[in-house]
């Protein structure tokens, strides 16, 4: 198994076609404190078999895994990020000072696919890119 380290990198690539990871670079982020916490439901064992006892068992049910990192707001990968939390487009406006607007994508009045937000495909690397 695996172990993340303190140097490792977050990618971050925008998927054309939901679940599919696409053919392309990533933009890597450097990560120095990653974790994953696995989150294991228990399902209480109730029933009723002639005893006193409340509980007899407790078996595993559904588990998923948490992560989470902390890194460093830099000014090439801070639009990837809001962009993968906002969904909208980074339109870069004037000749300098350079001004960046990213909208949020989400529309009331589109129910539609057109206003859900776009797909990510997350990757952790533990070398450098």
């Amino acid at each position: 198994m695996a172990f993340l380290v303190a140097n490792s990198y977050l990618g971050l690539i925008q998927e054309a076609t939901r679940g599919t990871t696409p053919a392309g670079t990533p933009v890597y982020i450097p990560v120095f404190s990653p974790q994953v916490t696995p989150m294991q439901t228990f399902l209480r064992d109730e029933a009723l078999r002639g005893s006193p006892t409340v509980v007899y068992d407790q078996v595993q049910g559904v588990r998923h895994d948490e992560y989470d990192a902390k890194f460093y707001l830099y000014a090439d990968t801070f639009p990837w990020l809001v962009t993968s939390v906002l969904g909208g487009n980074d339109t870069i406006s004037g000749a300098g000072p350079y001004t960046h607007v990213i909208k949020l994508y989400n529309n009331a009045l589109t129910v539609h696919s057109p206003s859900h937000l776009p797909s990510w495909t997350l990757t952790v690397r533990t070398t450098s890119p």
